[in-house]
């Protein structure tokens, strides 16, 4: 991993501007699946959803996937309830693991690519 932060800090504005169209992409695939993985009880998962581009800057791409609904890390998890025990709803988590994992798969690819090895 330390052969890829260094490539990381030599990286043209060229590079991380595919880097970031990368990680655009798989998270908003997270979103949209998460968002049609939740059941439509009374659509507060899915309002609850937000995707936010909260990059410092054009060289540091970084996106936040969020849910606000107060009960949705006990959809996520499961656990019981007034009305009984419900079990774990595991949307958000399954995916947003699957997508960061192949973004990070195709951002070490983009620097095999890029980065002379001697």
């Amino acid at each position: 991993m330390d052969f890829y932060r260094q490539a990381l800090l030599g990286w043209p504005a060229e590079v991380a501007h595919e880097a970031a169209v990368i990680l655009e992409r798989h998270a908003r695939t997270a979103y949209d699946d998460i968002r049609a993985g939740y059941p439509v009880v009374t659509g507060h998962l899915r309002d609850g959803l937000t995707l936010t581009d909260t990059s410092p800057s054009e060289l540091h791409p970084q996106w936040t996937l969020e849910n606000a609904v107060v009960y949705a890390k006990i959809f996520e998890a499961g656990g019981a309830t007034t009305a009984g025990p419900k079990p774990a709803g595991r949307v958000f988590v399954p995916i947003a693991i699957r997508e960061w994992r192949a973004a990070r798969a195709e951002i070490m690819e983009l620097l095999d690519r890029v980065t002379p090895h001697g």
